[in-house]
């Protein structure tokens, strides 16, 4: 299986954006975050550690828009500095990855690659934004909740583990997905 190089890679503008992510920030839905911090402010009655949960899980929702907004962006980006030739835009793909946050739920475009390019690499189609990223290192699931299942298998069964994870990020993580991110990280 063939590997692209970064330099291969048409990504030269991401990064450079000196407020990335302030814009980013910026294209939220405002009307969204409002309404999520006037939930938590409006209830009557509420204990510290019930405060605390929420506005984690606030946190954490406005972490994954801000992931998602992020990897939509750069993927534009690089759809505007591929290399045409090369790379054909067969239109956008819908994906989500388990991140420690949760699951971020974003879409990126999918392109043919060219006949010459499928000869050097032996890949008919790619998605560069994956590849530029490192996504797929360990399928859908980010690097870092690797690293917290790592930890956690040290200490903990598979199935203690898989609790864990999927009470923090609120997914479905199950042992084996455990296991096996265990033997890739290896």
């Amino acid at each position: 299986m063939a590997k692209y190089n970064k330099k291969d890679l048409p990504h030269k503008e991401v990064g450079k954006h000196k407020y990335f992510v302030y814009n980013l920030v910026a294209k939220l839905n405002v009307q969204e975050v409002f309404l999520m911090l006037n939930t938590i402010l409006t209830e009557e009655t509420i204990t510290f550690k019930a405060m605390e949960e929420k506005v984690f899980r606030f946190s954490m929702e406005m972490g994954r828009m801000i992931l998602q907004k992020i990897l939509e962006e750069q993927a534009e980006i690089i759809d505007s500095s591929r290399d045409k030739s090369i790379y054909r835009n067969k239109g956008n793909r819908k994906t989500v990855i388990k991140t420690k946050m949760g699951e971020v739920e974003y879409e990126r475009p999918l392109y043919l690659v060219s006949e010459e390019k499928q000869k050097e690499t032996g890949k008919k189609s790619i998605y560069l934004l994956d590849q530029a990223l490192e996504i797929n290192k360990f399928g859908k699931v980010s690097e870092n909740l690797v690293d917290v299942m790592i930890a956690n298998i040290n200490e903990l069964s598979y199935r203690k583990t898989a609790e864990n994870i999927s009470g923090l990020t609120r997914t479905s993580h199950k042992r084996y997905g455990c296991l096996e991110c265990n033997t890739k990280h290896r």
